[in-house]
């Protein structure tokens, strides 16, 4: 009997961890090329493992979807690796030569999406 108890707890547990879970969906828009990927961070805090998603890169905008997200505060980094490095390439003074974009997403915003669009450093009309 305590078997069938322990088993239904869990059962019960993991129900409701999945009921929480949430899929989030990112638009990411003024993507310069269709070069490379682009790369999503989900990170709540430093407590929690950030979550992350990926895309090829195409001209214009792409969505990603990151399943599993439970939190309602996080910041939301997003850049295009044109390269296929890994990494946000800088020129000598430090600044990203590669597309980026960086939010905080808050309870009040109740949706399950948001768009962001890349900032490019040597984009004039960016300026």
């Amino acid at each position: 009997m305590i078997m069938k108890t322990i088993c239904f707890i869990i059962a019960l547990l993991s129900l409701s961890v999945s009921a929480s879970a949430k899929g989030f969906s990112i638009s990411i828009d003024n993507i310069r090329n269709d070069n490379g990927n682009i790369l999503v961070m989900l990170q709540a805090d430093g407590q929690n493992k950030p979550v992350y998603g990926m895309a090829k890169a195409q001209k214009g905008e792409v969505t990603i979807t990151i399943e599993e997200v439970t939190w309602d505060h996080f910041t939301i980094s997003v850049f295009h690796d044109e390269n296929e490095n890994w990494q946000i390439d800088t020129d000598e003074q430090g600044k990203p030569v590669e597309g980026f974009a960086r939010e905080k997403h808050h309870p009040k915003k109740k949706e399950d999406a948001c768009k962001l669009k890349l900032f490019y450093f040597d984009n004039p009309l960016e300026r």
